[in-house]
């Protein structure tokens, strides 16, 4: 297999797949994503549209405050499930919705658009539109990592009073917020992950209060207690 070197530099918020499976696949990198964002001033959600390499800002429309997002896309192949990393400002990284990506055949290494991958669908598949064979690539779940730099030993730093932890995302292995319960169903202790928009609500009558559209028969689910 080739050497894809990574290129893109190890810092902010770091994207890694989780249940990745690639068939017929090279690499894939990701050139758009969809993703929700929070502002950090008021705390209202905001869904974004993020082209690769492209500072994203915008104005908040609760309090004004501008706040921007870069997305740094990586190559992802069998060795390397890191999607990319995100630099922001101002704001408070959610969740992913989609992503858009270009994937080289592994059998004649032409490029394939792929668009709008939502995470943990079965798979996506397409026949290559040169040799036409087939590839498929699917993503279980999106990972949001933030990567800490340790100060090195000769470093000494003030300790400063600890300001109450604001975590508006999802995290693998914590609860979600009231353990997933709502104002609706107060001992259902889940999510539900609705396709018509890739969003993670309590509920449909939670999705419908704070969206523009209907909700679709939703059929994955996210433990409100891991």
């Amino acid at each position: 297999m080739a050497n894809y070197a990574s290129q893109t530099a190890h810092r902010g918020t770091q994207l890694k797949c989780n249940d990745v499976k690639l068939v017929n696949v090279g690499v894939a990198e990701c050139y758009q994503l969809k993703m929700e964002i929070a502002c950090e001033r008021c705390k209202k959600h905001l869904d974004v549209i993020l082209t690769a390499n492209q500072q994203h800002s915008t104005a908040c429309e609760n309090c004004n405050l501008t706040f921007g997002v870069v997305f740094r896309p990586e190559m992802v192949h069998a060795a390397c499930h890191i999607l990319g990393y995100l630099d922001n400002a101002l704001c408070i990284l959610t969740q992913i919705l989609h992503i858009s990506a270009n994937i080289q055949c592994l059998e004649c290494g032409t490029s394939n658009n792929f668009k709008k991958i939502v995470m943990g669908v079965e798979g996506y598949q397409m026949n290559c539109i040169k040799c036409f064979k087939l590839i498929q690539i699917g993503i279980g779940s999106l990972e949001l990592l933030k990567i800490r730099r340790a100060a090195p030993s000769s470093v000494k730093l003030e300790k400063k009073p600890k300001k109450p932890a604001v975590n508006l995302g999802l995290q693998k292995g914590l609860p979600l917020p009231k353990k997933g319960t709502c104002k609706h169903y107060r001992k259902s202790k889940r999510w539900l992950r609705f396709p018509c928009c890739g969003k993670a609500y309590p509920c449909d009558i939670c999705h419908d209060a704070n969206s523009d559209h209907p909700s679709m028969w939703a059929k994955r689910m996210i433990c409100g207690l891991c």
